[in-house]
């Protein structure tokens, strides 16, 4: 008896802190219309990314800043990412490229660090209008992983691991 009863209490725990888990990330990064994303950071980010058709927008929360997310297509069919703040600052701007797009430079310090994995995919990583970094795409699973590199190659790390995106 003892040992079901703890079972019991071990289960309810444990589905407590999954749901407490899956609570916060909704409240970390949650999807939101794109009529409900502030008039000036839209206007920022149409700014950062001229040309560019919204798709979808979230709002994450983290460590009390909100960063506004916008994703969509720019004027050459390319995937874009725009993350802006409400006070209307581009943070960051991530556009799809192909792979022969990323600088040698950026490509071997990748290919040295990681020389198991096969490239994708590149995204470049711009901030303040000037790109400072390649996201090089990997797949595991039926997950994209994401490693940063730097523009001039000197520092390539594992940037984060995501679900794979519908199309």
């Amino acid at each position: 008896m003892h040992r079901e009863w703890c079972g019991f209490v071990l289960a309810v725990g444990l589905a407590g802190l999954i749901t407490s888990v899956a609570v916060g990330q909704q409240e970390k990064d949650q999807r939101i219309d794109l009529d409900k994303v502030p008039a000036a950071v839209k206007e920022a980010a149409d700014k950062a990314v001229p040309g560019v058709t919204w798709h979808h927008a979230s709002k994450e929360t983290e460590e009390g800043k909100t960063i506004y997310e916008l994703t969509g297509k720019n004027a050459h069919g390319r995937a874009v990412e725009v993350e802006v703040t409400p006070e209307a600052e581009v943070l960051e701007v991530e556009t799809a490229i192909p792979l022969h797009e990323v600088p040698k430079v950026a490509l071997d310090a990748f290919k040295a660090a990681y020389p198991h994995l096969k490239a994708t995919g590149a995204e470049s990583v711009a901030e303040g209008g000037k790109i400072v970094a390649y996201d090089i795409l990997t797949r595991k699973g039926h997950k994209s992983v994401e490693y940063r590199v730097s523009a001039d190659g000197k520092t390539v790390k594992f940037e984060e691991e995501e679900e794979e995106e519908e199309k």
